[in-house]
């Protein structure tokens, strides 16, 4: 079974495949979470961030007693920033992960999948 999210600045969209129920908040929570803190890190790294989308995909694993818990998330921002590196780009990617309360306290596998767009600086 599968679960699908994805994170933008103004909509948030849940898909599950499954005839289970389980809590969604932990899924919710890992990529909101995630989000906020790719966020946080590019102002550390001062960042020129124009856009930032994040999906999330996870695996769920159910056992006999119709409870679930997810095996493993994968996160895949997609960024889009000005005048940067790649390099310092995935340095602030790892900070945000590190410092993900959420992420750090899951017991599942978490894995970043990014997608980084590097656009030329404005030069004025």
């Amino acid at each position: 079974m599968e679960a699908f999210l994805e994170t933008t600045y103004d909509k948030f969209i849940f898909r599950v495949k499954t005839d289970y129920r389980y809590t969604q908040d932990e899924f919710w929570a890992d990529n909101t979470c995630y989000f906020m803190m790719v966020v946080w890190a590019a102002e550390r790294f001062k960042l020129n961030l124009v856009s930032l989308h994040c999906e999330a995909e996870g695996e769920v694993e159910e056992f006999l007693d119709r409870t679930s818990w997810f095996k493993k998330v994968v996160l895949r921002p997609r960024l889009v920033v000005k005048g940067s590196t790649p390099e310092i780009v995935q340095r602030a990617l790892a900070m945000a992960l590190k410092y993900s309360t959420i992420n750090q306290s899951f017991k599942s596998e978490v894995v970043i999948q990014p997608e980084i767009l590097i656009r030329q600086a404005d030069h004025e």
